[in-house]
């Protein structure tokens, strides 16, 4: 009797997880601290990217992913096992569907878009970053060598862009369990561009060189930010928690933090899930920077 409880326990546990799952997504990364013994030396370190070499746009869109549900009744009939049976059927079912309606959303947010990536239609990454930028091809990447997988977005209005770039480093330990923990480094940065003067198509407006030098400063911000990472530029360790106001389009986001590091044009701070999250400056406060000389400050 006890075997079978046990047994039973363990059907309950993993159908509530599976109620539970969320949808792959490639623009999350779970972080994976690196140990101070692993850290890199920046003047070695090479990067190289995780896929094909051609700047991606997707559009924004809530990713909120609650299905309308309707009360269900399940046959008790069968005994609890059947029941539960009945349960895991149902969560496969919800879990199908939600996915269902992400990948619709976001098909939809890209064809919003449509315009601004037609624009960059056929732009290289590689074509964005700064000259002192050292990448290989992945056929030369080694142990040592940072994979990046850099998206971008935009609101649909196509007058603000963000960028989220995930690093990550393989595990090279002869101790590890590879299946276990593949990575010894990973971890996000998500930057956003200053907020518009206007709500207007700004993204389409601009010419193409002004456009891709937006995309550009996004890449090399967010790649200087995984470089002073992997190599313990950041310690966040004596900084108290704070939170931290990200202007949006229709309602500002919250985020609770650390503050990394800042210039004269950003706040760079480590959230809650050790993601590097990347807030704009407003005007006021870049000339507050300016005044303060923090380094980078331009007159």
């Amino acid at each position: 009797m006890q075997i079978r409880t046990i047994t039973l326990f363990i059907l309950c546990v993993s159908f509530l997880m599976a109620c539970g799952s969320t949808p792959y997504r490639d623009d999350y990364a779970q972080h994976v601290k690196l140990q101070p013994t692993q850290q890199l030396d920046e003047a070695s370190l090479t990067m190289a990217l995780a896929d094909v070499d051609i700047v991606e746009t997707r559009g924004l869109y809530s990713q909120k992913d609650e299905m309308s549900g309707s009360g269900i009744m399940y046959d008790g009939s069968a005994g609890l096992a059947g029941m539960l049976v009945q349960i895991g059927a149902h969560a496969a079912m919800v879990n199908s569907g939600r996915d269902d309606k992400l990948s619709a959303q976001q098909m939809q947010a890209n064809r919003n878009i449509g315009l601004l990536t037609d624009k960059m239609a056929g732009r290289s990454i590689s074509s964005l970053l700064a000259a002192n930028t050292s990448f290989v091809n992945a056929q030369k990447a080694d142990s040592n060598t940072i994979s990046i997988k850099p998206i971008f977005f935009s609101n649909a209005k196509m007058s603000r862009l963000s960028l989220k770039l995930v690093a990550s480093l393989p595990n090279t330990s002869p101790k590890a369990n590879l299946k276990k923990s593949p990575l010894r480094y990973q971890n996000m940065v998500h930057i956003y561009s200053p907020m518009p003067d206007t709500n207007d198509s700004h993204l389409l407006d601009i010419s193409q060189a002004e456009l891709e030098q937006i995309y550009s400063s996004l890449l090399n911000t967010a790649l200087t930010i995984v470089k002073h990472d992997v190599t313990g530029k950041y310690n966040v360790e004596g900084n108290k928690t704070k939170t931290f106001i990200l202007p949006q389009d229709f309602r500002n986001t919250v985020i609770r933090g650390r503050l990394a590091d800042e210039n004269c044009e950003y706040k760079i701070v480590k959230n809650l899930r050790n993601w590097f999250i990347v807030i704009p400056k407003d005007k006021e406060e870049v000339l507050a920077s300016a005044n303060a000389d923090l380094g980078t400050c331009q007159s």
